[in-house]
């Protein structure tokens, strides 16, 4: 879900997902999304990242949290508007 944020144009493009795999006793794993470094002046952005279970098994529970927000702070120096 792109908020600002595009796939492809200003983070990796994970259309397809990404597989983490959690053993037994693992509570979390990162997960890396490649920010993109372009030319363009631009703001803050932000894209959503949704979290889901697909193994099959009726065992897996997935928490509450499902989604997160992940903020695109610019670095960029000359933003129109902006001082």
């Amino acid at each position: 879900m792109d908020q600002c944020a595009l796939a492809g144009d200003d983070y990796e493009d994970l259309t397809g997902g990404i597989e983490v795999t959690f053993l037994a006793g693992d509570a979390w794993k990162p997960v890396e999304i490649d920010i993109v470094n372009d030319q363009a002046v631009e703001g803050t952005e932000q894209f959503g990242l949704y979290i889901e279970i697909d193994t099959g098994t009726k065992n897996d529970v997935l928490g509450e949290l499902n989604k997160a927000t992940v903020t695109i702070k610019s670095e960029d120096t000359d933003i129109p508007g902006k001082s």
